[in-house]
């Protein structure tokens, strides 16, 4: 297939398709500035001014009570407070191709220039010094702004030769000037603090980019959906061969370029990044997004991962996994695939000393880790992603999970079938150390919800869960009040049949209050709830003390638990239930 002539670029055009609405809990929490001895690079305060005077901790304390909004007013009293400033105000920084974002690496570039010709006449402080984390994630907004080009009808419409040269000069703009700006900056000259970098920009990443990225101060690397153009492995500059590059958290989803004629993988690059941070890596999260790509270990020289406690891989290797799967593993997070050698691994693999959550990735429905399950009785967390007969739960899961996981405090299970069977219901009323639960019934994607959920049977058997303080039921549905309009349509059809968005916006306040009804009910049986999630709706439960009373002459306070609607409106809220259930991280 021939390529058009600078059609990369449009896929940063393209939207990321979600299931519904994933809004609520997706907020990063920005990681806390640096104090202001670093950020001012060793230099003692020019000022003689008290605040300036207190010991750092105690000043970094007194900056995080700041308002955001004053800190550009702090940063105009003198230079240390403005470098102060700086350290919250660039903690965290997003490159989204803004005009902000282009302003930022031009001042960037230019205090690493002034490094490199030793100018004596620069000020002592940087803005690169205050910077700890960078996400990448261009909006396409900037992209049809600044180039011209989208994906409306209004681009399409214009003369063939039109759009080529606005595509051609938006891609040279943007992977010739942009991104190779984005790769300079992460000299440990200019950014010697970054900690954290994110990229999620579908785009193919040249051998230079990986290249400088493993030279620079990086300990937590995420990059998702990337691409390469060519196999190669990243090699380190000595002195840093002795010390390797010392990531602490990895997460790589990189594919082969689709548009390069030859074949290639991504094997020889992912294999030499885990080669180099094999001694510091604590958390890992592989997975090809090609899936005939198999990750492995080649030679004799096999490494070892003594501090890796948490692994996320799919289709890894047996050979791979006897590495990363050792006794101090904590946490796993795993897809086998269909591969009878993978597959049978986990049996053979037997009990993981330190072990407590896990995270599985079912090929099939009979694909249960049943071996696996028994050895490791002590799990705390256990999660199945996708949906089981109810034949098998109570037939394979059950029976290993009910008698002998005492420890067990949070469980998702998932059920094909439209409904949640009462026996199943008795069956996790016996897991007395639950602490959360994530429960779900029926179809899995898409809009339509056929779970017609029974909260008076489910309050029956989860408030004999003593301990229980987390609990979320998702893909849950509720009649409609039309005979002719099957609940399936619930959420779909909210404002039937008056389609307008007054009658839409009392549809809600209607189902809000109908939540809130059954949270309270929950709430007054289950002594230890305090989160909930069902109807789309994520809920707190909240303790509003009531006026003082007087009895018999005496004065006494009551108090009343109640539930509180946490989001603005209806949410899918997947991103939250993988972090709270999956335990899914950044």
């Amino acid at each position: 297939m021939e390529r058009r002539p600078g059609a990369e670029i449009t896929r940063l055009l393209l939207p990321i398709l979600h299931d519904g609405k994933d809004e609520y809990g997706k907020d990063k929490v920005p990681p806390l500035p640096l104090s202001f001895d670093r950020v001012n690079e060793g230099n003692p305060p020019r000022s003689s001014a008290p605040l300036l005077n207190l010991p750092f901790e105690l000043l970094g304390t007194i900056l995080e009570h700041i308002p955001p909004e004053s800190l550009s007013s702090l940063a105009l009293v003198n230079h240390d407070c403005q470098q102060l400033a700086r350290s919250r105000q660039f903690a965290s920084v997003q490159l989204d191709y803004s005009n902000a974002s282009l302003g930022l690496l031009a001042k960037l570039l230019e205090e690493g220039r002034q490094c490199s010709n030793g100018e004596t006449n620069m000020p002592t402080s940087h803005i690169g010094t205050c910077i700890r984390r960078i996400t990448v994630a261009t909006y396409s907004g900037w992209i049809a702004a600044r180039h011209g080009i989208d994906l409306d009808d209004g681009f399409s419409q214009l003369a063939e030769g039109e759009q080529t040269k606005r595509m051609v000069t938006a891609a040279h703009l943007f992977f010739k000037v942009y991104v190779p700006k984005i790769e300079a900056i992460l000299d440990r000259q200019i950014l010697p603090n970054l900690e954290l970098l994110y990229w999620e920009d579908a785009i193919t990443l040249p051998r230079s980019f990986f290249q400088r990225l493993a030279h620079s101060t990086v300990k937590h690397l995420k990059i998702c959906r990337a691409n390469i153009d060519e196999e190669f492995a990243i090699e380190l500059r000595k002195p840093a061969t002795a010390i390797g590059w010392p990531l602490r958290t990895l997460h790589l989803e990189i594919a082969p370029n689709f548009w390069v004629p030859e074949d290639i993988s991504t094997c020889s690059l992912c294999e030499s990044i885990l080669r180099l941070c094999s001694r510091t890596l604590e958390d890992l999260t592989l997975i090809p997004m090609n899936s005939e790509e198999e990750y492995a270990f080649t030679g004799n020289n096999i490494p070892q991962f003594p501090s890796l406690r948490r692994l996320r891989t799919h289709n890894a290797k047996s050979s791979m996994l006897e590495v990363l799967v050792h006794d101090d593993l904590r946490y796993l997070n795993i897809e086998l695939g269909l591969d009878a050698v993978r597959t049978d691994f986990l049996g053979r693999r037997g009990n993981i000393p330190s072990f407590d959550s896990f995270i599985w990735y079912p090929s099939s429905e009979n694909t249960i880790p049943d071996r696996f399950l028994r050895a490791n009785r002590q799990i705390q967390t256990l999660a199945f992603t996708s949906a089981f007969s109810e034949i098998i739960i109570e037939s394979r899961i059950f029976p290993i999970i009910c008698p002998n996981f005492t420890n067990l405090t949070s469980l998702q299970l998932k059920w094909t079938c439209t409904f949640i069977p009462v026996s199943a219901q008795q069956q996790i009323s016996l897991l007395k150390s639950l602490k959360q639960i994530h429960l779900s019934a029926g179809n899995h994607f898409g809009w339509q919800r056929d779970w017609l959920i029974d909260h008076n049977s489910l309050r029956q058997n989860l408030c004999t869960l003593p301990l229980l303080e987390k609990m979320a039921f998702s893909r849950d549905s509720y009649p409609t009040g039309f005979p002719w309009l099957s609940h399936e349509s619930y959420y779909s059809h909210s404002s039937y049949p008056d389609t307008s968005s007054e009658s839409s916006a009392k549809w809600e306040r209607s189902h809000r209050r109908r939540m809130i009804f059954e949270a309270n009910k929950y709430v007054n049986v289950m002594p230890a709830l305090r989160w909930m999630y069902f109807g789309q709706l994520p809920m707190s439960v909240e303790v509003l003390y009531r006026p003082l009373k007087k009895k018999r002459g005496k004065t006494m306070k009551t108090w009343l638990r109640s539930a509180h609607v946490l989001s603005n409106g209806r949410d899918d809220c997947w991103t939250l239930l993988h972090k709270i259930f999956e335990g899914h991280t950044g």
